[in-house]
């Protein structure tokens, strides 16, 4: 039985002092050339379980750097439909379902369309993005930071 080792790269790290920790790691392969995106919430005593940090790798995640933090983004996953962007969560810890797009590579994000707490009416599964019967409401409350 042969052993396989995959090269370690830390995206990001928070010292622990701070009292907040990295949560909801994601992971979307936007290019064949090689581009990555990767995202993680911050949790935590220090935190306000409400943001989303997000990351770019160019070159077959050798190395990443910052895009984006987005504020009112909690609990969420990157995917890819139709060559754009999507990130999927909640608006902060039991908050909102909240979806955002990309349409840079995850350098600035959409105003989030938001459903009420406890309705997930948006699904993506089977290679297509599904949405079922729902009235959406775009909130301009939400805040949104790069």
């Amino acid at each position: 039985m042969s052993k396989h080792t995959m090269p370690e790269v830390v995206i990001d790290h928070i010292p622990a002092e701070t009292r907040r920790h990295i949560g909801s790691p994601s992971l979307a392969a936007l290019l064949a050339n090689g581009t990555y995106v990767a995202s993680h919430d911050i949790f935590g005593e220090g935190s306000t379980y409400d943001t989303t940090r997000l990351f770019i790798s160019r070159d077959r995640c050798d190395s990443w750097s910052h895009i984006t933090t987005i504020k009112g983004q909690f609990w969420s996953g990157l995917f890819v439909h139709r060559d754009v962007l999507y990130l999927m969560g909640t608006t902060r810890q039991y908050g909102y379902v909240s979806i955002r797009k990309s349409e840079d590579g995850g350098v600035t994000w959409s105003v989030p369309e938001t459903l009420s707490p406890w309705s997930a009416h948006l699904i993506y599964g089977l290679g297509r993005l599904n949405r079922l019967s729902c009235s959406i409401s775009t909130s301009k409350s939400m805040d949104s930071s790069t």
